[in-house]
């Protein structure tokens, strides 16, 4: 949700201490946006973002991963009123496969 729609860490902390009072003592939920983030990564469900040209005609990753425009559409790559802070006009995120398989097959060897 908070990366969906853009919600605040404060937002997504908010909403995590409600859960944590709704459910009953001793629940293992996270209390907040950075500790569920570490479980996320810690379990290899890390996600890779990269920049997308706003039509979607490429992902700046490859041959393409240092340009600032798109050399057919023309577009750039940064939000106008932002070039300072490199601020992408999209992003997609990658959910790589190959750590997921990689801990699928080590978790069946081990049983």
């Amino acid at each position: 949700m908070k990366h969906l729609y853009g919600w605040s860490n404060t937002l997504s902390n908010s909403l995590l201490n409600l859960l944590v009072e709704a459910l009953h003592e001793g629940n293992m939920l996270p209390d907040s946006t950075y500790d569920y983030q570490k479980i996320i990564k810690d379990l290899g469900l890390d996600y890779v973002k990269t920049d997308v040209c706003i039509d979607d005609c490429i992902l700046y990753k490859g041959g393409y991963k240092n340009l600032d425009e798109y050399p057919i559409c023309k577009k750039t790559r940064l939000q106008e009123n932002k070039k300072k802070n490199n601020v992408p006009n999209n992003t997609v995120r990658c959910f790589p496969i190959k750590p997921r398989l990689q801990k699928l097959f080590r978790s069946k060897q081990v049983m």
